[in-house]
């Protein structure tokens, strides 16, 4: 049942997460989780009321939210290394040069949290604060397999 919810539901869950993951879309986010958390249920047998951590960590389930910083993560990296699509890419803030901090992009100015939780002010926010080894990853299987590391929960 699991690897039916891998291929079947957890696509659909995914799609489009980039944008809709906001916070003033909390009620639609909310809406979202609870799919995967009675997903989680009927692949467990577990009743309601369990916790979301333990049901994730016995499936090996990463939180949506896990992967939603995931997916913005690896199409931010898409978009800076491959320069694809261009309007995206030229949207993208000035890198500082620095050999301490390679590979940093100076942050957006936000005058509201709405910009501020968006697409490209959050990602570089993100992106800035990864570990030197993460955003130096030579190509997108790389990264996806480092961060995976970071979000998958530990096995038993």
């Amino acid at each position: 049942m699991l690897t039916i919810y891998k291929s079947f539901v957890r696509p659909h869950l995914d799609y489009g997460d980039v944008i809709y993951d906001q916070p003033n879309n909390q009620s639609f986010i909310d809406k979202i989780k609870s799919v995967q958390y009675d997903a989680a249920l009927a692949i467990t047998g577990a009743i309601g009321g369990t916790s979301i951590t333990k049901l994730y960590k016995e499936l090996g389930l990463e939180s949506l939210k896990d992967r939603h910083w995931m997916h913005c993560l690896c199409f931010f990296q898409k978009v800076f290394f491959t320069r694809s699509p261009f309007y995206l890419y030229n949207s993208l803030p000035s890198q500082v040069i620095s050999q301490r901090y390679p590979i940093c992009f100076n942050s957006y100015l936000c005058r509201t949290v709405l910009f501020q939780n968006s697409f490209f002010p959050n990602p570089v926010r993100e992106w800035n604060q990864l570990n030197l080894d993460i955003r130096n990853s030579a190509s997108l299987s790389i990264l996806r397999k480092a961060l995976s590391k970071v979000v998958k929960p530990l096995e038993n």
